[in-house]
Formats: structure tokens, sequence, C-alpha cells
């Protein structure tokens, strides 16, 4: 039986994967034996590029497994350098506070994004706190918070309150759910910055849910499709002033989950990229999608028609795109089987069509892929 994937897309999809896409400028991939790499974000900093991941252990100190589906309650984050291409520097590990339980970070560190600026980089991360517990005993409750990196003396000095602490009534009149359903998962997290050259703002863009009663209408009835795009705006690039969070972006459709938002400027206009996950019936369908910003309905369109599903993400999950030297945008992703990274690597396509072909063929190429399975089945 043919996946709803292949249906939709055959036409790209059907494309021959090339013997590789040769890029002597693509950054090495990332490995580590002893633990679980996945969502991964870079930055380029003066001369050097700077890769941030999560990380966990794949065993307990007292030597009891730690599984793959119970890793995000372990989770860190962990830097490195490049010092060139096939040079890996690791830098530092971010833990979650746990002496302090109050903290909004205490439980957890989970994605975000980084910002060069001046000397230092700025980290805007995922922070889960160990209070409250859901129904499961689950720390679940998420905030956004900041850091600043020290390149210098590699020292990380975080704030003890959260950049972005989602006020129920606020961001529920604005149409946000903070919900905790056993079959939702709770989104208020994985906040990607980008800053408006022409305004001087800092747009954050975040994974989130609609509440249940504002969802909007056109959206469909799915019980359990609320993954929606939140945003927030610093103006005049002020973090002393904070974010002022906004509604959810318009988009037409929604999601069971939506992952690593982010809006880069492509030939001209706005795109927004995301992972998202659905599914049918007990198939799980993971895709990076895009839409381009319509400035007239003041709302997101898909990126080709009716089409919004930009790339098949079978087991390759965390796509991000980053801008680099240049301007030029640099892919990354990780391999859901293995738990490592992805080269980083260069993209050379100018328009949405050449990065869609460049971008499938990068993750499926066989010189990424050499004793794994293979591009997506096409039956």
């Amino acid at each position: 039986m043919k996946s709803m994937l292949n249906r939709v897309s055959r036409p790209l999809w059907a494309l021959p994967v090339k013997k590789a896409i040769p890029s002597a400028r693509a950054f090495s991939p990332i490995k580590d034996r002893d633990h679980y790499l996945w969502d991964n974000w870079s930055v380029f900093h003066q001369g050097s590029w700077y890769r941030f991941a999560l990380r966990a252990p794949k065993f307990k100190p007292c030597q009891k497994e730690i599984l793959d589906e119970e890793r995000h309650h372990h989770a860190h984050v962990s830097l490195y350098r490049y010092d060139h291409p096939h040079s890996i520097r690791p830098l530092s590990v971010f833990e979650p506070r746990g002496h302090d339980p109050k903290k909004f970070d205490s439980a957890m560190i989970w994605s975000g994004s980084c910002l060069s600026h001046g000397h230092d980089l700025y980290l805007f991360y995922t922070g889960v706190a160990a209070e409250p517990k859901d129904a499961h005993g689950q720390a679940h409750f998420q905030r956004i918070g900041i850091a600043r990196y020290d390149v210098k003396t590699q020292t990380l000095i975080r704030l003890d309150e959260p950049l972005l602490c989602p006020d129920r009534s606020e961001a529920e009149r604005l149409g946000y759910g903070l919900h905790h359903d056993p079959k939702i998962v709770m989104a208020f997290r994985d906040p990607m910055v980008e800053l408006d050259q022409s305004q001087g703002d800092l747009h954050l863009y975040f994974a989130a849910n609609y509440h249940k009663a504002t969802r909007p209408d056109h959206l469909g009835a799915d019980p359990l499709a609320y993954g929606a795009v939140g945003h927030a705006i610093c103006k005049g690039f002020d973090l002393s002033q904070g974010f002022t969070l906004m509604p959810p972006l318009p988009l037409p459709k929604t999601y069971h989950q939506i992952e690593l938002p982010c809006v880069k400027e492509i030939d001209g206009e706005k795109v927004l990229f995301f992972n998202s996950v659905t599914f049918a019936g007990d198939q799980r369908i993971q895709a990076l999608r895009a839409y381009r910003f319509d400035p007239y309905g003041e709302r997101f369109v898909p990126f080709c028609g009716d089409q919004d599903l930009f790339v098949p993400l079978e087991d390759r999950f965390g796509v991000t795109l980053t801008r680099g030297p240049q301007g030029k945008l640099w892919l990354s992703w990780f391999d859901q089987r293995s738990h490592e990274l992805s080269p980083l690597i260069p993209l050379e396509g100018r328009n949405l069509k050449a990065l869609q072909t460049e971008i499938y063929q990068h993750l499926y190429s066989p010189s990424f892929l050499e004793k794994k399975a293979g591009p997506p089945s096409q039956s």
C-alpha cells in the first residue's frame, strides 16, 4: 500500500537519487557512541561554526539502559566547534538546574537556536521544570529561556527567569493551548530566532498548540491535531524589554506535532519551514513542510499550490536551515536510527524548487547512507 507521502508527491520522490552531491565545504557529521544525539542547530561566529545538539546518555549511572523513547527525560545540550571541516571539538555541556526544582529549566533542556551578537553567542532554548508533573509523574511544563555564552571563557550565563513564560489567560486569549492531554504533546518549545534586517526587530518562532476552544474552524475537526507555530517579537533588538507574545501564525492547515519552525528569506520572499508529524491510523508520517508568506492576505500559503510537503522524512528528522557566510543556507538533520548528526552542508539553490531537490538529494544520497536502508520506498 502506497504511503500518503508518496501518493501526493511522486513527481519529486520518483527522481533518481544521485550517487552523491560533492561538496568540499561540508562539515563532518558528529557521532557519540555513549549518547543519543538528535535535534541540533548551528551558528557561524567569528570565523568558526558552532553546533549545538540535544544529547542524552544511553545508560544511567547504575548501568540501567535508557531506551530511545526515554531519552527526552534525560536531555541536555552539548556544544561543539569545528576548527576546520573535519575537526570537531566538544566545548561545553549545558545541564538542567536540577539542584533547584523551582527553576524553569530544572528538569530538562530541549531544543532552541543561537544568535551571534558582538563577541558572544546567545542561546535560546526550551526549559522544562521539575514541577508541576503530569498524570504519569513526568515533568512537562515548557518555557523559553535565554543564556549568554562567553566564547573566550567557555562559560554559560543563564537568567533565573524565563524569557517567554506562557501566562495561561493571556496565551489562551491569543489562541494558544497549554493543555496537557495524554494524547496531545504539550508544545511551547523549540524557539528559533530570526533578525528582521529591515526593521531591526527579533522574531521568535516556536512550536505550539492551538487552544481546543478557539482552534480556527478551517483547520478541520481532527481531535488530536492542534499543532501551531507560535510567534513573539522583540522590538529593536532590546532583549532587556523581553518578547511580546503574538497570536499563532495563520496557517491553512494543522498537524499532530510541529517542531523546529523557522522563517527564511528565499528569492526575495519569506518562507516558513518546519518539521511535522501526523498520523494516519498507526502510520506515523514525518515531513519537512514549507509555506510562503502572502503579504496581501497576511497569512502563510503552501509553497506550491495546495502542496505544503517539501521533503518526506522517513528516518531523518530535525531538519534545520541556517544562514552562514555570504548569506548561504546550510542544512543539517539527525538520523533517527543511529542517533548521529548529519554533516553540516552548504546549499547552492537560490529558489524553492532548486532547494527542494537539493535537500532531498542530500538527505537520501548514498554517500550518507552507506549501511542504511536507502531512499524512501515507492510502495
